[in-house]
């Protein structure tokens, strides 16, 4: 499974998929929870990088306290966010200071344009957990 490969949250919903031209095929996908590392790991205001099932993630906790997953790689320059810098409830990264924000994905600082993936995070017994 490849997460960075995968369409941004506001491109068609991950259960569908073009076949063909005009046909279209509902596909099942389990989604399960995976243990990625210990809360405490992930210090508030920063942001660790994570590699699970072939995805990389950067698990992002705010001063707030939440937790969220975002796929990594920017998608204006292809950095790597978890480098980058975490102010509320946005990621700014290294490489051109696009923003993302954290919880929806959403481009919010040119020059970054396109959506980030986002990723179901909770954190259970001390643990953040990652739905895929």
């Amino acid at each position: 499974m490849a997460c960075i490969a995968r369409d941004p949250p506001d491109a068609r919903s991950p259960a569908h998929r073009s076949v063909g031209d005009d046909s279209a095929v509902h596909v099942v996908t389990e989604h399960r929870w995976q243990d990625v590392l210990g809360a405490d790991q992930v210090e508030r205001g920063d942001v660790v990088e994570v590699r699970v099932d072939g995805c990389q993630l950067a698990i992002v906790r705010t001063r707030g306290d939440a937790y969220f997953a975002i796929d990594a790689l920017c998608t204006h320059g292809r950095a790597n966010l978890a480098e980058g810098f975490v102010d509320g409830d946005e990621i700014e990264c290294p490489k051109h200071n696009g923003r993302f924000n954290v919880a929806t994905g959403e481009a919010v600082a040119h020059p970054a344009k396109v959506s980030v993936r986002t990723h179901p995070c909770q954190v259970r017994d001390g643990r953040v957990e990652v739905q895929l």
